[in-house]
């Protein structure tokens, strides 16, 4: 099979809960890998098996230009590859894959209207969610500063709010007042737990755009739809 994977600009269709039900969505918090050992023969090698590296953003072997050192390695194989450029394109594309897509969301609709298809671009309005954001793990706390375990640089403390997890479990709502790398300020820092997980994003988004990732109909004449 052949995929590509092209940017998307102009959304297909609009989802709203006049013409969905059921929206729900999911997030998957796993350890992203600082590198990928990607896999593939090698015809220089006389078709032996070769391995290129391909590092996670803001990681690389030493350390140097201001990076962290890698330390968290993953074995990842390939199908029909056979050059060096191909296997590191295919690692990149997965790296970005675990970094940048982690949600995914499902909503029902009826077949008869939909249009968009597999791949295509659409937008999610809904009144009830707030859509969107980033995560990261609790992993300090001093001089009034919580330390995570991800960089948020490029988002703005004007227009973030945080959901909290605490480690009993509550969910905690917010204001971000302070955000300087891996270091935030949140309002209720009180309720903040070492090992707690947070997600940050901008306040009050209602509408996103989604990939369609499968479209799957069903007897009575509808769909559902992943995103």
């Amino acid at each position: 099979s052949v995929m590509r994977d092209e940017a998307r600009t102009t959304p297909r269709q609009l989802f709203t809960p006049s013409n969905s039900w059921d929206f729900s969505g999911t997030r998957a918090f796993t350890e992203i890998p600082h590198c990928f050992n990607v896999q593939f023969m090698s015809p220089e090698l006389g078709w032996q098996l070769a391995t290129v590296q391909v590092y996670r953003p803001g990681f690389n072997a030493d350390g140097s230009g201001g990076n962290d050192v890698a330390s968290v390695f993953e074995y990842l194989s390939t199908v029909g590859t056979t050059n060096f450029h191909q296997a590191q394109l295919y690692g990149a594309y997965m790296m970005a894959q675990a970094v940048i897509r982690s949600e995914t969301f499902t909503l029902f609709a009826d077949v008869e209207n939909l249009v968009c298809q597999r791949g295509d671009l659409v937008e999610v309005a809904h009144d009830a969610p707030l859509m969107g954001g980033r995560s990261a793990v609790i992993t300090g706390e001093a001089g009034g500063w919580l330390s995570i375990s991800e960089s948020f640089d490029g988002l703005t403390s004007d227009t973030d709010t945080y959901t909290l997890r605490t480690n009993d479990g509550d969910v905690v709502y917010g204001s971000v007042t302070a955000i300087s790398g891996n270091e935030i300020k949140i309002s209720n820092q009180n309720l903040a737990d070492v090992g707690g997980l947070i997600v940050i994003g901008p306040s009050n988004r209602v509408t996103e755009q989604y990939l369609i990732q499968s479209i799957r109909p069903r007897a009575d004449l509808t769909a559902e739809i992943s995103l």
